[in-house]
């Protein structure tokens, strides 16, 4: 019985650590709006150490630059020139938001609005009453 619990304890310890490294990479598709452009989904949201790959479904270039389309890069992230059929990736390693917009199609009087937002939230800690319900149980077992 006493292995029995320890190797549950280790399971539910692992998915805690899995859970804490992020889940799968964001994905945004660049597409055609209209006589604009667009990305889909305009916001995402990710955890820290997740990614988020821009695929471009046009036949222009593209960009995801970090920045307001208006008071151009703020130098957090770029993805470079994105050609038709193509996509890149962006890794996020610390929390907060981060608002980008197509670097080549950033005036709002001829292009609209051309922009998204990456939310990246920090990992939620695993609180001390559940740390304290896991040794609990472990004590148990020992007895």
């Amino acid at each position: 019985m006493r292995h029995l619990l320890i190797a549950c304890l280790a399971l539910i310890l692992c998915g805690l650590a899995t859970e804490a490294q992020g889940g799968p990479t964001a994905q945004v598709a660049i597409r055609t709006a209209g006589s604009t452009f667009a990305y889909d989904p305009s916001s995402v949201t990710i955890s820290v150490s997740d990614s988020v790959r821009w695929s471009n479904k046009t036949a222009a270039l593209h960009t995801a630059t970090g920045g307001d389309q208006n008071d151009g890069s703020d130098g957090s992230f770029d993805t470079g020139s994105v050609s038709p059929g193509q996509s890149r990736a962006v890794k996020f390693n610390t929390a907060g938001d981060y608002p980008y917009f197509c670097a080549f199609h950033s005036i709002p009087s001829f292009y609209g609005t051309f922009v998204g937002v990456v939310h990246v939230m920090a990992p939620t800690p695993v609180s001390p009453e559940t740390w304290g319900q896991i040794r609990r149980r472990y004590e148990q077992t020992k007895s």
